[in-house]
């Protein structure tokens, strides 16, 4: 997938989305960080000349005292100063865009993320993406930087110097000149040279990242099975192709240096050369060779530094181009919808040979195959079925969470995917599989879904309904005690509960909860039904996907999904009693020991 528009070469088109990203504000600061670059560059190469001059007028006597010469040392000193402030003035506009656009890049790109299509998020190593986001935002800050501050500076600075000794003489232009192009031909050659193994870098962080992020999620289950090692040398593995990648990259970088500093010697001693030569012919004057010399380092110690800065520029443009591709994901053309949900209308849900299709690496897979489905005002929808059967994937559809449907999935009057998504989301009350619990006060995660800011007897009402009471009593500083990230500091119930009192204080006209009482116990799970019975009751429909199928009780119909498929509808003693899956399943979970020949235990004697 390209990110880039279509029209002109890649690196035009690079051009275009950096130009875009800038945005004419930052475009206008950095005209006048260029205007400042050149005035620092013009007065920083004209003491060269300055100096020349004065040992000139020393070795011709118009300058016969120190006091006399002090008027072209003052000229000197207010071009170190205009150029020293000019640098200050630029690096701090440099700093200022970098500042800025790092942060409004972070934002805009964590925006557009959370409005793509979710399905290629899902097949990433959560920290591979995280590595990857973080340093494609840092890429665009710092090729600002890097070529605001320190290459075009570096270019400009060396044309004054070359455009100072040309008057002088030609041939001394000429030597920089070419000492320049050498040089900025191995700095080509090392770049070049280089970037595969600076891709390779690239993956082998984010594979290590990705590792890294994996095993502090699952450091409790390494231990108890004693898979420490087994991880270390994983760990160790991956850091080793990192070191040698590493290590590899930096020995080229380091001939290169070599090459290009015994290149810039050579030309110094070339330049003193040909200017001592030229003073002893008379074709420039002795001042001049001193003035040779000194605008030579001014060519050459930023040229020391240019590989470091095209290299680092050219990483900074790979980090660009992620951004881009990041930016280029397409968004979720669901999110474009505009229709309103019409909550008055009969028919909550209408399917019509509903079907989702995923391309996976196995190739293709049918989500959701043909579903037909009909839920009216007030209806308790229970979906049971196998692990892996679709019931989740019906939920993600009619939360507007899948647009790519083929055949007709109606929600509150219109096509899901036509729907204005805000306005939907504020009609749903969602429980997930897996709680999302975010590092911070029990106050903020309860209330995290909430409509507006619920009060502490609003938040302490809806802790009683969900059965967090215990929770709330062992904390020390009650609402504000702090969770840790996604939770881990509780139990598995703990964090549903938490989901679950979000629905109290939320009050969705939508209810779905998957699977959201599975890690309760049984008095508990009772509890919190008798709490929803409130909210269920004015909900416009409430479906409910449960493991344990005791749970789907409540409901008022059931539909049994298999292999994407609904293979059975009705209530659930209609359900109970009429072979098929949902009978199945039932008897599998009626799964009770008994003894044998009063000495061995056998599992699995099922009673209908």
């Amino acid at each position: 997938m390209n990110p880039l528009p279509p029209e002109g070469p890649p690196r035009l088109r690079m051009l275009g989305f950096l130009t875009a990203t800038l945005g004419r504000r930052r475009m206008a600061a950095l005209t006048v960080s260029f205007v400042l670059m050149i005035l620092a560059a013009w007065t920083a190469t004209l003491p060269a000349a300055l100096v020349g001059r004065l040992i000139d007028d020393i070795g011709t006597r118009a300058i016969d005292s120190f006091a006399r010469a002090t008027s072209i040392l003052l000229l000197i000193g207010v071009c170190i100063v205009a150029s020293e402030l000019a640098t200050w003035i630029r690096q701090l506009i440099l700093q200022a865009i970098a500042a800025h656009l790092e942060k409004t890049e972070l934002v805009g790109l964590v925006r557009h993320l959370l409005r793509i299509d979710v399905s290629p998020l899902t097949r990433e190593r959560v920290g591979a993406l995280n590595v990857r986001v973080h340093r494609s935002v840092e890429g665009i800050a710092r090729l600002i930087t890097l070529a605001f501050g320190q290459l075009l500076p570096t270019l400009i600075q060396a044309a004054f110097a070359i455009g100072l000794a040309a008057p002088r003489h030609y041939s001394i232009a000429i030597a920089m000149t070419a000492v320049i192009a050498i040089g900025s031909l191995i700095t080509l050659l090392q770049i070049a040279s280089q970037r595969g193994i600076r891709l390779s870098l690239f993956k082998a962080r984010e594979d290590l990242g990705g590792n890294f992020n994996e095993l502090l999620w699952g450091v409790e289950y390494v231990r108890a099975q004693g898979l420490q090692d087994r991880e270390v040398e994983q760990t160790a593995q991956v850091a080793e192709r990192l070191r040698r990648q590493t290590f590899n990259h930096h020995r080229w970088m380091t001939t290169f240096d070599f090459a290009k500093r015994l290149v810039e010697g050579t030309g110094f001693l070339a330049v003193v050369a040909m200017g001592a030569w030229l003073a002893a012919e008379g074709a420039v004057s002795r001042g001049d060779v001193l003035t040779f010399a000194v605008l030579y380092g001014s060519v050459t110690r930023p040229l020391r530094d240019l590989h470091r800065v095209i290299d680092d520029g050219a990483e900074a443009l790979l980090m660009v181009r992620e951004l881009a591709a990041l930016r280029g994901l397409p968004v979720d053309v669901g999110l474009h919808g505009t229709a309103q949900p019409d909550t008055r209308a009969e028919l909550v849900v209408e399917a019509r040979s509903c079907s989702v299709k995923y391309e996976l690496p196995t190739g293709p897979h049918w989500a959701l195959r043909n579903v037909n489905l009909s839920v009216r005002t007030g209806d308790i929808v229970g979906i049971a079925g196998p692990s892996g059967a679709g019931k989740t994937t019906l939920l993600a559809a009619l939360l507007g969470l899948i647009s790519d449907y083929s055949g007709s999935l109606k929600l509150f009057g219109h096509e899901v995917r036509d729907l204005d998504k805000d306005e939907l989301s504020k009609l749903v009350s969602y429980v997930p599989q897996a709680p999302f619990i975010r590092m911070g006060t029990l106050r903020e995660n309860l209330s995290y879904a909430a409509r507006g800011a619920p009060t502490d007897s609003e938040i302490l009402d809806a802790v009683a309904k969900a059965q967090l009471l215990d929770v709330l009593q062992r904390a020390d500083s009650g609402l504000d005690a702090l969770i840790t990230e996604q939770g881990r500091d509780l139990s598995g119930g703990e964090r549903q509960r938490i989901m679950l009192a979000r629905v109290f204080l939320r009050r969705g006209q939508l209810l779905v909860l998957d699977e959201a009482t599975s890690a309760l116990d049984s008095e508990n799970e009772i509890r919190v039904q008798r709490a929803l019975a409130e909210i269920i009751s004015r909900a416009a429909a409430t479906f409910i996907v449960a493991h344990r199928l005791s749970t789907l009780s409540i409901t008022n119909k059931i539909i049994v999904v298999n292999d994407g498929s609904i293979v059975q509808e009705g209530t659930f003693e209609t359900l109970s009693r009429s072979p098929g899956l949902f009978r199945e399943l039932l008897v599998r979970q009626d799964v009770r020991p008994r003894r044998v020949d009063g000495a061995d235990r056998a599992w699995g004697q099922i009673e209908p």
